[in-house]
Order: structure tokens, then sequence, then C-alpha cells
């Protein structure tokens, strides 16, 4: 089992061009691929509901089938586990599922004899290899649709996927590249979007109230990607114009309050934080009475560097967790 550690951005299709631009001067271009996506689940989505994606993906005459399980998201920085196989024929193959590592991690509540294709996702994939010093990250720009129940949405996303060294470059190499070009960070996969489309009325985004209980640092986590995902719903799936929900200005109070109460030990990342959210807040009010031809670029790089701010605190605590004897 491999472990895939990565930062997924939505792009505006018009940025495109400049984005390609700008990564062919900073990375060594590679072959564009045009990959072909089925994703497979029972009748009523278990294997979703269990955290896992499943889809048969073909790139020219190959085919491959790739299994991902539940991850983690840390303020945006995605990772889970993943096996890929490749197959002589484009039929799934659930004797593969029989592997000792893979019946670890599968759900028991999912019968793979139920399984059958759902969605589909088709894309062309531009690819970059970036490298510096021991850090290599692969970056790709997928332009496509996705095509569910007869209905089809756009498709248009850049990922960073960090192949080997420092999973901090990542986020700088993100921050360099919203420099030129509006990106926004997104942790809504391309198997949700489908599920989505699929299954109307289906939610998988969590409830920020329920986190309330939780330790600060779990919290935190939860909040913030509670965030994320509501101002993406605004921004790239409404009406930039529309007012906002009203739960969002709530949500941004308890994140603010959040970052107050973990404030007394004078960590930079939290003032840090605190001075991102308070930019924010007055974006959102202020779109909130007026049309926005343009993708928020001020609002998505004040969420980047809400992000990555996270990022840095939940790193921060693993390095200075104290040691336990077994």
């Amino acid at each position: 089992m491999a472990t895939e550690i990565e930062l997924k951005l939505r792009v505006a299709p018009r940025h495109v061009p400049a984005l390609i631009t700008q990564l062919d001067q900073l990375a060594q271009r590679q072959r564009t691929l045009t990959l072909r996506n089925h994703y497979y689940d029972t009748p009523d989505a278990a294997l979703s509901a269990s955290g896992c994606a499943l889809r048969i993906r073909q790139s020219g005459e190959q085919w491959e089938q790739t299994l991902k399980t539940r991850g983690t998201s840390t303020a945006g920085l995605q990772q889970r586990g993943e096996w890929n196989w490749p197959l002589p024929r484009p039929q799934l193959d659930t004797d593969l599922f029989d592997q000792e590592d893979v019946r670890l991690h599968w759900p028991a509540s999912v019968d793979a004899s139920q399984l059958g294709a759902l969605f589909a996702t088709h894309f062309e994939r531009h690819r970059w290899h970036w490298e510096q010093q021991q850090t290599r990250i692969e970056i790709v720009i997928d332009q496509g649709s996705i095509q569910a129940a007869g209905q089809e949405l756009p498709l248009c996303e850049l990922e960073l996927e960090l192949q080997g060294g420092d999973v901090a470059c990542l986020w700088r190499l993100t921050e360099q590249l919203c420099q030129h070009t509006p990106l926004w960070l997104s942790d809504i996969s391309k198997a949700e979007r489908g599920y989505a489309l699929a299954m109307p009325g289906t939610d998988w985004s969590p409830d920020w109230r329920s986190a309330a209980t939780q330790p600060p640092l779990p919290r935190l986590n939860r909040l913030l990607t509670c965030l994320k995902r509501a101002l993406e719903s605004w921004v790239w799936d409404q009406d930039f114009a529309t007012p906002v929900d009203a739960d969002l200005p709530s949500l941004m109070l308890a994140l603010k309050q959040l970052y107050q109460e973990m404030a007394q030990d004078q960590n930079p990342y939290l003032s840090r934080s605190i001075q991102a959210l308070d930019a924010m807040q007055p974006l959102v009010l202020e779109s909130n009475r007026q049309a926005h031809p343009e993708l928020p670029t001020q609002l998505a790089n004040q969420l980047l560097q809400l992000a990555y701010q996270g990022w840095q605190l939940h790193s921060r605590s693993a390095t200075h967790r104290p040691h336990q004897e077994n």
C-alpha cells in the first residue's frame, strides 16, 4: 500500500493557459495523458460511506484498478492509502481485494459482489515534475468533465502530489503559484463530486457544531475543513453575488474564538491565523453585496494562508509531542 500526500486546488478554466505557462518555467513538462475513469460502488454507496473510492482508469490501451481508503485531511493536506493494479481488460477484478493488506482496510459491511459502475470522470491531464534538493513533486492539471445519471459537470483542478521529501514544499510551491494565478484550496475529491451528481441530496460535509467537545487541535481541523467547504460552495457552486449563508459568519466567529482560546501560549502560527481570518471576514460580508465576475483572489489567498498556518500548528504539535515508553 502506498500513501498519497497531496494538495488539491480548483482553478477557473480561463486561467489554465497562464498557469501552464508558469509551470513550464518552474518545472519539467511531462507527457500529456487522456484519462477515462469509471467509479464503482454498491447501489446504496456503502463503499463511499466507509470512506473508500474504487475506480478503473483507462490510459491509451492500458487499464488500472485503484482502491483508495479512508484518509485524513489536515488543513487541506490530504493523506490516504492507495493500491494500484494493472488489468488486462476494463473489467473489475474483485479477487484483488483478497490480498492480506487490502483485507485489513476493506470495510466489512461492503459486499464486493454488489459493486457496479456509478459515475465517470474523463479528462486531459497535463503533467510536470518539480524537484528541489531532496524533494520531488508531481504537478498535474486535470481538465474535463464528471458524468453521472445523464448529467455532466465541468472539471478543472490542479493537484500537487509529494513523491518524496519535505511536505512543507507542497505549501511553499502552492503559495508561489497563487501569486500569479487565482487558485482555490479544496479537499473535495473528483469522487465526492461524482457521488453528489449521481446521488443528489447526499452531503459528505462534516458538521462543525458537532466538534464542540473535541480537543483544540482536532476541533480546529474540523472547523477549517467546514470553512473551506462552505466558502467553496458559495464561490464555485452558486452565483457569487448570492447572499452568504447565515451559518458562515457563525462558523467564522467560532473559529476565531477557538484561535483566541489557543493563543495564550503566544504561538506565532495562531496570531497569523487570526490575522488571516480577520482579513477574510470583511471580504465575505462585502462580497455579499455586489457581483464579482472574477474569482475572489484575495479570499482564496487568505484561505490558503489560514490552511497553511493550521498545518504548521499540527506539525508543531506532532514534533513536540512527548515521547511515551512502551
